[in-house]
């Protein structure tokens, strides 16, 4: 099998964990979703980014072995968290930083427009 094949055969399985996971849900209590919501889009995006990537023979291969490739990917993810709340972090801090301008832009063009 060449690695065209392989990476489809892979695409395939993440899709069908990630339906499997989602269609589980379904039938969980509302608290319970709820929960799993930061789950269910971590490993949908999790899917889309193993889907764009491409892989080594080996790799594929691996990837095809492995019972559940996305809850694998999803458990390093909760073991690594700080990426994403670094990245949480700056844009807020950056959007404050825009909001804070823009307010003190605002009030400075109203003083100088009352000084008129």
């Amino acid at each position: 099998m060449n690695n065209e094949q392989l990476k489809q055969r892979l695409n395939e399985k993440v899709e069908r964990e990630y339906k499997q996971f989602a269609f589980n849900l379904k039938s969980c209590d509302k608290d319970t979703i709820i929960d799993k919501s930061y789950e269910k889009v971590c490993k949908e995006e999790m899917m889309y980014k193993i889907q764009d990537k491409n892989f080594e023979t080996d790799e594929l291969k691996a990837l095809l072995n492995c019972k559940n490739v996305l809850n694998e990917c999803y458990d390093e993810w909760m073991h690594n968290d700080g990426g994403f709340n670094i990245l949480l972090e700056d844009s807020i801090d950056e959007r404050v930083g825009n909001i804070t301008e823009n307010f003190i832009e605002k009030n400075a063009k109203m003083k100088q427009d009352r000084g008129r």
